[in-house]
């Protein structure tokens, strides 16, 4: 998989949330109505439920991501290049040129730092 052709949106955002968060997501279907619904939650290292959040396209989530990899021992860079259409986006000694919005930017580099991807 090439992450740098990875798009913004809920699968991006899953993969973020389990190999860059550590969230497990947990998929299940329910019957409601007579009508069988598919979910997910993503439940944290302490069992905590948590609702998907919008990594790859929120600011206020993605940096929730930059966080969350500061906590965990990852340097981080972020910079505008060529007149602020994209961004450079450092976490630890993988330094990407990245196109796009910040936080699709901010989802992609994670996935590269920690090799979630492979």
């Amino acid at each position: 998989m090439n992450i740098n052709e990875l798009q913004a949106g809920p699968e991006l955002d899953d993969l973020v949330a389990e190999r860059a968060c550590g969230f497990v997501i947990d998929r299940f279907t329910f019957e409601y109505d007579g009508m069988f619904n598919k979910c997910w939650v993503w439940v944290d290292n302490e069992g905590k439920k948590h609702n998907p959040k919008p990594y790859s396209t929120d600011i206020a989530a993605a940096w929730e991501v930059v966080e969350k990899m500061r906590e965990l021992g990852w340097w981080i860079g972020i910079e505008t290049v060529r007149g602020g259409d994209e961004w450079s986006v450092q976490m630890g000694s993988r330094r990407e040129l990245i196109s796009g919005p910040l936080p699709l930017c901010v989802c992609r580099a994670a996935l590269l730092a920690v090799g979630g991807g492979e």
